[in-house]
């Protein structure tokens, strides 16, 4: 009984071992990446280093080389995290209901999202502008529109299934259109700050609901 107890004593501080390394493994990777956020959103893709990644998440110079190997795992990991984020919005506009009121609160949210994570956001904008030659970054930023496109057209399919959102509308085309003039409002108000986003977002989904609505 007793070397029953001391296996089971030994696999269960076995087990905590590697949780406890896999939690510092996710912590510093998660500080990694929204430091190289930072960097990107002050300087540019031209401007992050793994070096100084590690550095600006306070950890050795070398330590972002050890978790994403190259710079482009690094922005393929960060794309995939503002990304994961995207998703959250959605789950976070739920309660909104389906539907023409769900775009609406999806719209809404992601551009107010500009102003309160105005870092991500203009890192976002740069990898798309900067990055979409790059064979590296291809496949993740492609990926990351096709989830912001799905997560825009199933409102809009939802809409047109409860009838408040015209039949003859394309829902994947829209989703399209819409995505990209939430981006383009972003990318203005990186050229200039000055832009009073809460004006440009009511004359959006204002605009949006006229064009949707039966």
């Amino acid at each position: 009984m007793l070397v029953n107890k001391q296996v089971v004593s030994a696999v269960t501080t076995a087990a905590k071992t590697r949780r406890t390394q896999e939690e510092r493994r996710s912590t510093a990777e998660r500080r990694i990446i929204r430091a190289a956020i930072k960097i990107i959103s002050r300087k540019g893709l031209a401007g992050l280093t793994l070096a100084a990644a590690g550095e600006e998440a306070g950890y050795s110079r070398g330590i972002a080389g050890h978790h994403f190997g190259k710079k482009d795992d690094l922005l393929v990991a960060l794309v995939r995290h503002i990304t994961d984020q995207f998703r959250q919005m959605l789950a976070d506009t739920a309660t909104s209901g389906p539907g023409l009121p769900k775009l609406i609160a999806l719209v809404n949210a992601y551009l107010a999202a500009v102003e309160q994570h105005s870092d991500n956001v203009r890192a976002l904008h740069l990898i798309l502008t900067e990055g979409v030659n790059s064979p590296a970054l291809a496949p993740a930023l492609a990926a990351a529109s096709e989830v912001s496109i799905r997560g825009i057209e199933k409102p809009i399919r939802d809409g047109i299934a409860a009838g408040e959102i015209r039949a003859d509308v394309d829902p994947y085309a829209q989703a399209v259109l819409i995505l990209a003039g939430l981006r383009g409002v972003l990318a203005q108000k990186l050229v200039d700050p000055g832009i009073d986003l809460q004006r440009i977002r009511k004359e959006f989904v204002d605009s949006l609901a006229r064009s949707l609505k039966v």
